[in-house]
């Protein structure tokens, strides 16, 4: 979606690719003596929400096995029906899981943050990928000789924002449509109608999509992350029987 003057260029971004600095790698040096027991796998923790119901942070020490959690199901982040109407229901994002499902995470909207397709891939490939390659098979078994510990923190632009903002500006946007349409229709009344329609309907109708534009690109913003912040230590088990870990590694994942 474009508008003149920069405005949707939160649009744009977060629908151009994105971008991971990682991978993660579970075989990097490992100079840290743990003794000789794995870190016990702990339930995933979450950080609470953000605006509209979105993440703030999801993760899990001592993975090691696949431990499914739960998909998205219907949890949406508060005002996702109001986006897609605005959108004309061309929405080209989805939710995404903070701590992965196949890591124990759950459709919760703490774990939950709305994102692209592209996004979405290159935190698979950077991250959760290597984590779970690493901390267990695809069948549950537990491994005994290697483990994880895995955080991922969602970045949003506006950390502070008031949490109802979104929708206060969505009824004035609402407000704004129905006094352009009393206006329309006063101006078709007392004035040739073809003039009306040229000079004044669609001046209109141009402003209030401006202000629907305006709405979305402040929703999109403050909604939705602009990075997420990987961290992971990978833990193995070697043939004396003495646990050792690598140092914490860290990725991010980006929109361009």
């Amino acid at each position: 979606m474009q508008a003149s003057g920069g405005k949707m260029t939160v649009i744009q971004r977060v629908v151009a690719p994105a971008q991971h600095n990682g991978p993660f790698n579970p075989n990097a040096a490992k100079p840290n003596n743990e003794g000789d027991d794995l870190p016990d796998m702990e339930n995933p923790a979450y950080g609470g929400t953000h605006t509209n119901n979105t993440g703030l942070s999801g993760g899990r020490d001592g993975i090691h096995n696949a431990a499914y959690g739960s998909g998205v199901g219907n949890t949406r982040p508060d005002d996702w029906a109001e986006l897609l109407r605005l959108s004309n229901n061309n929405n080209p994002w989805r939710q995404l899981h903070l701590l992965n499902d196949n890591l124990g995470g759950r459709g919760l909207h703490t774990n939950l943050v709305p994102g692209s397709a592209s996004f979405n891939g290159q935190h698979l490939g950077g991250a959760e990928t290597p984590v779970k390659n690493w901390a267990g098979s695809a069948e549950g078994d537990v491994d005994e000789d290697r483990a994880a510990d895995y955080e991922v923190t969602a970045n949003y632009n506006n950390p502070d924002i008031i949490s109802n903002y979104i929708i206060e500006n969505f009824h004035d946007v609402d407000n704004f449509a129905g006094t352009i349409e009393e206006r329309t229709d006063e101006e078709m009344e007392e004035g040739d109608p073809e003039l009306v329609r040229e000079d004044v309907y669609d001046q209109q109708r141009d402003a209030l999509k401006d202000e629907h534009e305006d709405w979305i690109s402040d929703y999109v913003s403050d909604t939705f992350a602009s990075s997420f912040t990987c961290t992971a230590k990978f833990y193995e088990r070697d043939d004396d029987g003495d646990v050792y870990s690598t140092n914490q590694q860290n990725v991010t994942v980006s929109y361009q």
